[in-house]
């Protein structure tokens, strides 16, 4: 293998693959996309981490499920518990790897492979007849992957881990009642990304939560509290 290096932006080149394939304007728009997804998991960041027995009680269906109560439910609880997720999905990563050795070594076969032709030997690379710049190598990196984890057996259980984290992330989403503290909690992460509460406030005041949780539905008309008369 001989490595030819050529002037200009690696990252250029790939953006000019990408607009080759999806055109100008929708190159922009992915763009204006990705960017403003950035930002906001930027500004959203990492809540700190939520008790354990928190967060595996209080599990209960929706009392209906309309689009509109489970979305509630999700949002709620990704804004509540998102830490106890990452930290849940690293668990069982870590634990069917350290149970899966064949799978550890592929891994780090693969991992070796991407590094020595995406790090180590950097720009087009020609390989006989053919010259390979960065999107066609990291096509073949990927299909190189694909290949080494079906040879050993490998896919399935990777794609398993994967598939066993999505549903136990997606379970506890749907599933855990919402309470008080979550509720305002998502009303100020929202307010963090500087974006309108997606509900309105009658789901913070209990008005219209059908899906559980703690409601703080005040009757103010037999409130006892009464303004002082003016002298």
């Amino acid at each position: 293998l001989h490595a030819r290096h050529r002037p200009g932006n690696r990252r250029d080149q790939g953006m000019h693959s990408i607009r080759d394939v999806l055109g100008p304007a929708k190159t922009e728009e992915l763009l204006d996309q990705l960017h403003v997804t950035y930002e906001k998991m930027k500004t959203l960041g990492l809540k700190e981490l939520q008790p354990w027995d928190s967060f595996f009680s209080n599990f209960k269906p929706p009392k209906t499920w309309s689009r509109e109560d489970v979305e509630k439910r999700v949002v709620t609880n990704f804004y509540q518990f998102r830490t106890n997720y990452v930290l849940l999905s690293l668990g069982v990563v870590v634990l069917s790897l350290v149970t899966s050795p064949a799978l550890i070594m592929v891994l780090l076969l693969c991992a070796g492979m991407w590094f020595y032709v995406m790090v180590v030997k950097p720009g087009p690379i020609v390989v006989g007849e053919n010259e390979y710049d960065e999107p066609k190598k990291a096509i073949a990196c990927g299909g190189a992957t694909l290949v080494l984890l079906m040879l050993f057996g490998q896919l399935l259980k990777l794609l398993g881990i994967f598939a066993l984290c999505a549903i136990l992330v997606g379970l506890h989403l749907l599933f855990r009642q919402r309470n008080m503290k979550s509720k305002f909690t998502r009303l100020a992460e929202e307010t963090k990304l500087g974006v309108a509460t997606m509900y309105g406030g009658d789901d913070l005041e209990g008005g219209h939560d059908v899906s559980g949780g703690v409601s703080s539905n005040i009757d103010m008309g037999n409130s006892t509290a009464h303004r002082r008369p003016k002298q």
